[in-house]
């Protein structure tokens, strides 16, 4: 496991909270979003004694109340007293506190984050914001059920990207399954448009996902645009009610798509004809065998596979890029050439994906464990490369297994299966990962 003492952080950030949970999550995301050193303490009292110490900070952010008292305010005052230069924010709407710190509402984390970012004056290379694309592609599928669009829509073609659909034009549906047909999957919307495209998509989603009439393929190709948007609104605003609802959406085509898929041979050709997304292949596959895989288990029942299709939804949304999901080792982030900033987020994202889903309602019992644990470690923090540990969750286990297999199947265009499943069978040899392999064997022959 790569040790993620190697990060030297040039910036501390003081975060005053109560509530664990909040703590955590707070906490490693303005850890891994600025670069900053992150020390948390309870209350007030336990920051006085930190500056006593002789310590500094950058930055502090305090909860508005703690037990009942308005630490805010405390904290406000000491700095003052002390004429400590350093600037605060505050979680919560003080009205005595404007103007003296910046104020945030309690649940806007995302807001937090980039706030505590512009104070710490962190660029945005620091903050891991890849180049943004001027133009986001979306799968022609997600259009079937549509009569008009509400932004520009563009192709790409010999000569570029040019307009297609202007905003408010009129669409049929035998236009778009024309263009499947020859061969044409995907369209795009421009970077400036691609929120208002995601919400009135999100609407749609559902109605075109419970079209009796759509076909295996191009629900494949529609769940990627629901799983996209999913994971877009899910970055630009956390759990909140509209990528819930897309989230709820998306998942349930998963749950269809696996009880619909044919064999993994003819899924893989299916895939490889819809999309070129290695982040969705990745997880619909894990979804469509691990189903497969708890059936095969004498102990599996339908509420394990439930749980697997989610995890396998869920376990990269904090680094949904395929630039990131293909790093499947300490070795592979080791001689990667992203910044440390990147390495950090790869290396953490189990752990920060549990945390989120916290807040997912109706999470069924076990699902955060196995996001915590699906790259083999406890505490969601880095990968176990080749030590098996026996204190994961058995359905952690189901999950391990699966994404290995996975893994290997989409690291070469023309896999082979049975070398695959010599290769692991060398390497899960014994106890629980055994029988997990086994009834992977029986699954995908």
């Amino acid at each position: 496991m790569s040790g993620e003492n190697n990060i030297q952080f040039q910036r501390k950030i003081i975060f005053v909270e109560s509530s664990s949970a909040m703590r955590k999550l707070i906490a490693n995301n303005l850890e891994l979003y600025t670069g900053s050193q992150v020390i948390c303490v309870k209350n007030s009292e336990e920051l006085s004694e930190y500056f006593k110490s002789g310590e500094s900070a950058d930055l502090i952010v305090t909860e508005d109340m703690v037990d009942g008292e308005y630490t805010s305010l405390k904290v406000v005052y000491f700095i003052n007293a002390q004429q400590l230069e350093i600037p605060v924010i505050v979680m919560g709407q003080n009205p005595k506190l404007e103007g003296k710190a910046t104020l945030i509402d309690r649940e806007n984390w995302r807001g937090l984050v980039k706030e505590a970012a512009k104070l710490l004056g962190v660029t945005s290379e620091v903050m891991m914001e890849f180049i943004v694309p001027e133009y986001y592609p979306f799968q022609m599928a997600c259009l079937l059920t549509m009569t008009k669009v509400p932004v520009d829509l563009y192709l790409d073609e010999d000569d570029g990207i040019n307009t297609w659909f202007l905003a408010e034009s009129q669409i049929n549906r035998q236009k778009i399954e024309d263009l499947i047909f020859k061969g044409t999957h995907t369209f795009y919307v421009s970077r400036y448009q691609r929120l208002e495209f995601v919400n009135f998509l999100s609407t749609e989603l559902y109605q075109l996902l419970n079209d009796p009439s759509l076909t295996f393929q191009n629900r494949v190709a529609v769940t990627q645009a629901a799983m996209d948007s999913s994971c877009f609104l899910i970055e630009q605003f956390g759990l909140d009610k509209k990528s819930i609802q897309t989230t709820r959406t998306a998942v349930e085509s998963f749950f269809k798509l696996a009880l619909l898929s044919p064999g993994l041979d003819d899924l893989l050709d299916v895939l490889s004809k819809n999309t070129n997304s290695y982040t969705y292949k990745h997880s619909l596959t894990i979804s469509i065998v691990g189903h497969l895989l708890i059936s095969k288990l004498q102990w599996g029942n339908a509420e394990q596979q439930k749980i697997i299709g989610l995890a396998a939804f869920f376990h990269d949304v904090m680094i949904a890029d395929d630039r990131l999901t293909p790093i499947h080792s300490s070795q592979q982030l080791q001689d990667s050439t992203l910044p440390s900033e990147q390495k950090l987020k790869i290396e953490r994202h189990a752990f920060l994906t549990s945390e989120l889903l916290s807040k997912y309602p109706d999470l069924p019992m076990g699902t955060d464990s196995v996001i915590l644990q699906h790259h083999g470690t406890l505490n969601g923090i880095g990968f176990s490369d080749d030590h098996l540990d026996n204190r994961l969750s058995p359905l952690a286990i189901v999950f391990l297994v699966t994404e290995d297999f996975v893994h290997r199947i989409l690291a070469t265009e023309a896999p082979d299966k049975m070398t695959i499943l010599h290769e692991m069978s060398l390497k899960y040899d014994k106890g629980q990962y055994r029988k997990c392999f086994e009834a992977l064997e029986k699954a995908v022959k």
